[in-house]
């Protein structure tokens, strides 16, 4: 969860509330979670993002906790991220603990100057595995498609932390292709998140009165 601050502005109004009981009239915050990468995670996620668009709630939270997961289905959130950004929505990506493989890729996605990560957390980057088995020419055709993708990702990561289109293909040979893990400070560094620590939100009802048939 995040915390969220909520303020009601006019003292007429709480009044009414406490006398009435009327309870908390604040709507749910949608707020997306990742903690795997797989398709019903995939389509929780699209549901969560459309959700709060659609109720206009266009600060959209997205906190990633994941050891990974699924390429194809982190490319179906990345394409959602897209369509709501589009929308005019912000997406404020928040990662906890662990942002590993797609997750860091997702994290990284979230709107420029609104990427949070944790001060212990950790990342790492590292090229697509498969466990592709079949005759040679099935196999062929899957290591291509795990290149493609591997491709695809690594250029993703770029893309975000608005490095040259090659930058984490080189920074991934650099280390012999092993796996790659960053600390809070070196996430920030490579430009795959703004800032370290955690966003608060905050909620505000307004009631004023005006004349209309002046």
């Amino acid at each position: 969860m995040l915390r969220i601050k909520q303020e009601i502005k006019s003292a007429w109004l709480q009044d009414v509330l406490v006398t009435n009981k009327t309870g908390n009239i604040f709507p749910q915050v949608v707020i997306a979670e990742v903690m795997e990468f797989h398709d019903d995670a995939a389509g929780d996620f699209d549901n969560a993002i459309w959700q709060a668009v659609n109720n206009n709630q266009m600060l959209i939270p997205v906190i990633v906790d994941s050891f990974g997961g699924q390429v194809y289905s982190l490319l179906r959130m990345l394409d959602t991220i897209a369509a709501a950004k589009a929308a005019g929505a912000t997406i404020v990506t928040v990662g906890k603990a662990k942002m590993m493989s797609c997750g860091s890729v997702l994290v990284a996605a979230g709107s420029k100057g609104f990427r949070y990560v944790q001060p212990n957390s950790s990342m790492m980057i590292h090229e697509v595995s498969s466990s592709g088995r079949g005759k040679n020419m099935e196999l062929q055709a899957d290591a291509d498609e795990t290149n493609r993708l591997n491709t695809v990702l690594l250029y993703k990561l770029a893309e975000f932390a608005g490095k040259p289109k090659k930058h984490f293909v080189d920074l991934v040979h650099s280390v012999g292709h092993a796996d790659l893990f960053l600390a809070a400070k070196d996430i920030v560094a490579l430009g795959l998140v703004d800032k370290i620590g955690e966003p608060a939100f905050s909620m505000k009802v307004d009631l004023n009165f005006e004349i209309i048939n002046k």
